[in-house]
C-alpha cells in the first residue's frame, strides 16, 4: 500500500437556505453533522482535512483543534461549491504541490454525516490501486465522496466554476472507477428538515 498522504476538502460555505439554519451544526449521533462527516473521513484514512467556510461563519469555533482539521474562508462562496474546493486546495498547500507529493484527494460535501469510514477507505484504496477517479456506488447509484488521483488534482483550479467538479468526471469519464459499497449514507445529504429527519 502506498504511503502517500490522503487529504480531504469539505465545502461548507453554503447558506443552508432550505434548512433555515446551519446544517453543519445540526445534532447527529451525539455530535454534529460536520463532526460526523469529519469522523468518517478520519476513520477512512484521511490524514488532513480542510473545511472551507463562508465569511463570518461561526462554524470554525465548533471544530476540533486536534491538527486533523484546517479551515479556510471562501471570500465569494456564491461562486459555487467548486470555488470552495479550490480554496481548500490552497489551504492544503496548493494543487501542484499536492500532486507532487502524491496525495490522494477526497472531496466530500459537509452534509453527508451518515457516510461510513469504510466507504472513504474504499475509494482511497481504489486510487492507490491505480484508479484516477473513484466514486462509491450503492443500489446502482453513485454518491459521495469523490476520490481523485494526484495527477488530476492540478486540473481542478482550471475547471469552469459554473459547471463545477462534475466537469472533471465528464472530461475523464472513462477513468472513473465505481466502487460498490454497502453504505446508503453516500446518498443521504441534509438540505431540508425532511432530509434531516430521515437520517439513520
Amino acid at each position: 500500500m502506498s504511503e502517500a498522504i490522503s487529504v480531504a476538502v469539505i465545502p461548507a460555505a453554503g447558506r443552508s437556505t432550505r434548512m433555515g439554519r446551519s446544517k453543519a451544526e445540526l445534532p447527529y449521533r451525539g455530535a454534529t453533522v460536520i463532526e460526523a462527516t469529519l469522523r468518517a473521513l478520519g476513520r477512512g484514512g484521511v490524514d488532513l482535512a480542510c473545511v472551507v467556510l463562508a465569511p463570518g461563519s461561526t462554524l470554525r469555533d465548533t471544530l476540533p483543534g486536534d491538527g486533523f482539521v484546517r479551515t479556510r474562508e471562501n471570500p465569494e462562496p456564491q461562486r459555487g461549491m467548486l470555488s470552495s474546493v479550490v480554496e481548500g486546495l490552497l489551504e492544503l498547500g496548493g494543487a501542484r504541490n499536492l500532486a507532487q507529493r502524491g496525495a490522494v484527494l477526497v472531496v466530500c460535501p459537509v452534509d453527508f454525516p451518515a457516510i461510513r469510514g469504510s466507504t472513504v477507505a474504499a475509494v482511497i484504496q481504489a486510487i492507490e490501486n491505480g484508479a484516477e477517479l473513484a466514486v462509491p456506488v450503492h443500489a446502482g447509484r453513485r454518491g459521495h465522496p469523490l476520490a481523485i488521483c494526484p495527477r488530476l488534482i492540478p486540473a481542478i483550479p482550471e475547471l469552469d466554476l459554473e459547471v463545477g467538479l462534475r466537469q472533471l468526471l465528464d472530461h475523464h469519464a472513462a477513468a472513473v472507477v465505481e466502487v460498490a459499497v454497502e453504505d446508503p449514507g453516500i446518498h443521504l445529504n441534509v438540505n431540508t428538515p425532511e432530509e434531516y429527519r430521515r437520517l439513520p
